[in-house]
């Protein structure tokens, strides 16, 4: 066994600087359709899983002295958890800790578009046994991959939703966006996106009503694009004196249901989010706004 041991050791040493080199290359068009063409891009996805994957199948992050686990099932969650903090000013990070500076033990935050948990995870440990999380997550296998993690970290003060919020009461369709990584999972179809599943869209408001969920300080808003008619179902909500904070990844590209960003800020203005702070992150913003 510990011959077998260091020589997987070995082979991951020999192995690193080959998969940096892949990674780095994947974002050149050329290279990725040479890839695509050659159908490797399985074999690479399964080979770096099979070398960098934790034994354990599962990986512990930290964030602000706060520890969270999370199950590494594929290549995806793996990918997904290993870039979630890599870049400082390019990362998560820039969503995450605003919420985690707001939230105190006892309070109240959602995280809509959860994906498999790592946002609600670390802000339900903040908020303690007295705190409350609402996760919306609507795709089948992330929303399973959520509700383990959830599991895995033994929090009994989160409350997985599996619905997509939206301006209306309707019944959807799901698109992937990207088959490397967990998320881009949108009710937005693209050019290069392919069907995933149905999905019952509820007004946000509708669904605080009708589940008698608590007013959270915090809101988190991350949905591929849908961001605007989001907000326009959670109007009631977001407008209350007790939401403080929201943070939310507006996408400026064209798929993004013909909303312009400033639209987006607009309408949170006149809810009562009169300060603004922006990260950009490729065509993608994290805005944080606040409420004084």
């Amino acid at each position: 066994m510990g011959h077998y041991k260091t020589s997987i050791c070995r082979l991951q040493i020999f192995m690193k600087p080959f998969f940096s080199w892949i990674f780095k290359l994947k974002y050149n068009l050329t290279f990725a359709n040479i890839i695509r063409t050659l159908h490797f891009s399985d074999l690479i996805k399964f080979l770096y899983y099979k070398i960098y994957g934790p034994n354990s199948g599962k990986k512990k992050l930290a964030f602000n002295n706060i520890v969270a686990y999370f199950y590494v099932n594929n290549f995806a969650e793996l990918r997904a958890l290993e870039t979630v903090f890599t870049e400082r000013g390019n990362s998560e990070e820039n969503i995450l800790e605003p919420i985690m500076n707001m939230l105190q033990p006892g309070d109240v935050a959602y995280d809509i578009g959860a994906n498999i948990g790592v946002h609600s995870i670390f802000m339900a440990i903040k908020v303690g046994e007295k705190g409350k999380i609402v996760a919306f997550e609507p795709e089948n296998n992330v929303y399973s991959a959520l509700t383990q993690n959830i599991n895995l970290n033994n929090l009994k003060n989160v409350e997985s939703v599996k619905a997509a919020l939206g301006d209306r009461m309707d019944n959807g369709a799901l698109y992937r966006r990207s088959r490397i990584g967990i998320g881009a999972n949108s009710l937005l179809k693209s050019s290069n996106s392919e069907f995933l599943q149905r999905v019952n869209i509820f007004p946000g408001d509708y669904i605080v009503k009708e589940r008698n969920l608590p007013i959270p300080k915090a809101i988190k808003i991350d949905v591929e694009g849908f961001e605007y008619p989001v907000i326009l179902g959670l109007k009631d909500t977001l407008s209350h004196e007790i939401c403080k904070l929201v943070c939310c990844e507006i996408h400026s590209t064209p798929f993004s249901n013909n909303i312009d960003p400033s639209e987006i800020v607009d309408i949170l203005k006149s809810l009562g989010f009169t300060k603004k702070k922006t990260f950009y992150r490729g065509t993608e913003i994290h805005a944080v706004f606040y409420k004084y």
